[in-house]
């Protein structure tokens, strides 16, 4: 058991530090347990191999498939044992179970969860910066979590998987244009800038745990759901205005940003050693929207 597990990954290296848990420590944890496990079985052996060997004194142990002789096929307990031993002989070992509990859309779901605290956390500090204070009186029910914010007459609102359809389901004004393969989009966050002196603004941020050979290719599946087939309520000229794909990349990938052209669209480097690139965006997009709104 000990070489199937050391075959699958090594329990001994050490990826984390005093500050992150780092998503390789997390595989570990179920061959960890099952270590744990059989030692305490080979301990309950040894134990009674130490109680039962002064009464077998001649007893030799045998590595081979055990059989029910005709002696013992009438005794209960007897055929209990020989049910458990050969229960033994028969395991195969399969990791695949404990392994599924940390496969890519779990880690997916875990770098999901990183990134929803995070922004949260960036959300809230840069805001605040602004003068912006959190309003628990706006209430939204299209999605998972949501935030508002508000400065006067100026409203930020944040929502982690809001759901938009092809006809307008709640207050949020986004707008699913085809129907053809599925009925509503859910992106993973969102940020929705409001204010009576100029049109709504909107920017996704959709967190992909991918390496940065392949997160070009998701970033094109969310130019298609997010800009080509999400529109905006009643007002059918307009598009999303910022769309960024965070990934625990180095640095940032295929960035089209400019103060004057929109929709802006990127990759953003998102992971605990580099969180600059995320607060600079968020910073950049509020002044941006408000400008001298905020003084």
């Amino acid at each position: 058991m000990k070489r199937e597990i050391n075959n699958n990954i090594d329990i001994t290296k050490k990826y984390s530090d005093d500050n992150y848990v780092d998503f390789r420590d997390l595989r570990k944890l179920p061959y960890i347990r099952l270590l744990r496990e059989t030692e305490d079985i080979k301990s309950k052996i040894e134990s009674l191999y130490l109680c039962y060997r002064n009464i077998f004194v001649d007893a030799l142990p045998r590595m081979e498939r055990p059989v029910l002789t005709p002696v013992f096929i009438g005794r209960k307990h007897y055929t209990s044992a020989f049910k458990l031993i050969q229960r033994v002989w028969n395991v195969k070992f399969d990791f695949q179970g404990d392994m599924l509990l940390f496969n890519i859309q779990k880690m997916s779901y875990l770098y999901e969860m990183y990134n929803f605290f995070f922004l949260l956390d960036v959300i809230d500090e840069k805001l605040r910066g602004f003068d912006f204070m959190e309003d628990n009186n706006n209430e939204n029910n299209c999605a998972k979590y949501f935030r508002s914010y508000r400065k006067n007459e100026l409203v930020i609102n944040f929502y982690y998987e809001p759901s938009y359809f092809c006809r307008k389901q709640s207050s949020l004004n986004l707008i699913r244009i085809s129907s053809k393969e599925g009925s509503y989009y859910k992106p993973d966050f969102l940020l929705e800038f409001i204010s009576p002196y100029r049109e709504n603004v909107y920017c996704i941020l959709d967190a992909k745990y991918s390496r940065q050979e392949t997160v070009r290719k998701r970033l094109n599946d969310c130019i298609y759901k997010y800009i080509l087939n999400t529109g905006i309520y009643q007002n059918p000229h307009k598009k999303i205005d910022y769309l960024f794909a965070l990934a625990p990349i180095d640095k940032e990938v295929d960035c089209v940003i400019s103060e004057s052209y929109f929709p802006q669209i990127g990759v953003l480097s998102s992971k605990p050693s580099n969180t600059g690139c995320v607060k600079n965006i968020i910073s950049k997009i509020v002044k941006s929207v408000y400008g001298d709104l905020l003084e």
